[in-house]
């Protein structure tokens, strides 16, 4: 089955995304909070710098410790994004998203498409195996480069190195081709010459695009969105194919306000994305009786915040707004709500921040040496992401 080319170049010029969820290739520095690396999501708004949406230091609280080397994990790098297939019901969660990452981690590897579990694991959906048996290849290894949810059903996707000898011939890095997982159906969509031909025509210059790094489909028109390894100065662009090729406004490299970057992942939340508060914290780690300084950052202007430590999860709970599921079980056997009783109540001010230092009492010894998970709500902007903190 080939999609006809023709048909794609002649898509409607739909309008801009309202919000996009994106991943960089490197280090940023986004609108609230500390440098965010290439295992982060971040959400952008139309006309708005982007801002975190998945943070490492969440990755960290939501997997905890995979390999048993006594460290939280965290994806090495999420090069590969899309939302579940479903209806949009609602805002999206990160419970709703598949990705892919740049290199093997403790259970997966960097050609599977993986998923978080309703308790927080990761789990693989589709497996590099599992490809490698539809595409058949000559040679070579897997590392899927892009991902997104197929019109009518299935997936696109993209990889990150050239596969010679497959089921549809030699696959190139910049090429884009369909598969169903439950019908087995494998079809391609555009090679990398065609590719060329929408960069070509959105930049004026037909320069090598190098390789697609990032994919997604406006659910109304069925547009594709891309993002492409070069020229330089608008490898943090995205691109259109509708037209035969365009820049997209609103969307280009200047706009997200991150500098100079590349895009890694691209991924429409239909129903919407909510812009989750920051909990930020420099320090790993928290010792009984010592100030441990806190930030809330990017919550709503004047709101009340509060905060919840436990020393244990839970998923089956869900939270609302933000970051639209409550990690921290209210209900674990030692919680500790903030600010405690007699303190001072937390408010943010007119940039929707607020810092304070959290000291904790004595706790129970069998307690020294675990982790302590961390999450703040404000009154209007919802829940934080979350933090682990090793208790000392």
């Amino acid at each position: 089955m080939t999609l006809p080319l023709l048909l794609l170049s002649l898509l409607p010029q739909a309008s801009a995304p309202p919000q996009l969820l994106a991943s960089t290739s490197g280090e940023v520095r986004p609108s609230i909070g500390r440098m965010s690396g290439p295992e982060s999501l971040l959400m952008r708004e139309v006309s708005l710098p982007a801002r975190p949406w998945l943070t490492g230091r969440a990755w960290e609280a939501i997997l905890g410790d995979l390999d048993g080397d006594g460290t939280a994990d965290l994806p090495e790098g999420i090069d590969a994004l899309c939302l579940a297939p479903g209806p949009a019901v609602g805002p999206c969660s990160i419970a709703d998203i598949w990705f892919s990452t740049d290199r093997n981690g403790p259970g997966y590897r960097d050609g599977d498409v993986l998923r978080l579990t309703a308790v927080g694991a990761l789990e693989v959906v589709y497996s590099e195996d599992d490809l490698w048996q539809v595409l058949a290849p000559a040679s070579g290894t897997i590392d899927l480069d892009a991902l997104s949810l197929a019109p009518g059903g299935g997936l696109l996707l993209s990889l990150r190195d050239t596969l010679p000898g497959t089921a549809l011939g030699d696959l190139e890095d910049g090429a884009i081709f369909g598969w169903n997982p439950v019908t087995g159906a494998l079809w391609s969509v555009a090679d990398e010459v065609q590719v060329q031909a929408w960069v070509t025509q959105a930049t004026g210059s037909s320069a090598s695009f190098g390789d697609l790094k990032a994919l997604t489909v406006n659910p109304a028109s069925g547009e594709f969105l891309f993002s492409v390894q070069a020229p330089g100065d608008r490898d943090g662009s995205v691109f259109g194919n509708a037209g035969g090729g365009r820049l997209l406004s609103g969307w280009q490299e200047d706009e997200w306000g991150l500098g100079d970057f590349e895009l890694d992942a691209l991924a429409w939340p239909e129903g919407g994305a909510d812009a989750p508060p920051v909990l930020d914290c420099a320090q790993r780690s928290v010792l009984v009786g010592v100030p441990l300084p806190l930030q809330f950052l990017g919550g709503a202007t004047d709101e009340g915040v509060v905060a919840l430590l436990a020393d244990r999860s839970d998923w089956n709970r869900p939270g609302v707004g933000g970051f639209a599921l409550q990690i921290v079980d209210r209900f674990a056997p030692h919680v500790l709500a903030l600010p405690q009783a007699g303190q001072m109540g937390l408010r943010t001010g007119a940039l929707g921040n607020v810092s304070w230092d959290l000291l904790l009492p004595a706790v129970p010894p069998a307690l020294l040496g675990g982790d302590l998970l961390l999450q703040a709500a404000g009154g209007r902007s919802g829940l934080s992401t979350p933090l682990r903190l090793r208790l000392q």
